[in-house]
């Protein structure tokens, strides 16, 4: 079987749904999936909120040059 969410093998049933998850999406304290989780704690008619998402601008990165290492000659004998 595999997770309805991720389609990773699984051997969890959600105890509320009787779907079958991973347990990366499952939740070991009530034994439910996450979705089933997440709706028992939902407020009714609850505006969702919407966050802008800027594009991340990456910061110029300079290739780091080591400076040149001064090597005293050793004298000839």
């Amino acid at each position: 079987m595999s997770c309805y969410i991720c389609g990773y093998p699984s051997v969890l049933k959600c105890r509320q749904c009787g779907r079958s998850v991973c347990g990366r999406h499952f939740n070991y304290d009530d034994g439910k999936c996450v979705e089933c989780h997440d709706k028992q704690y939902e407020v009714v008619n609850k505006p969702k909120i919407v966050q802008e998402v800027k594009p991340a601008v990456a910061p110029e990165v300079k290739p780091f040059i080591a400076p040149e290492k001064k090597v005293a000659k050793k004298p000839r004998k």
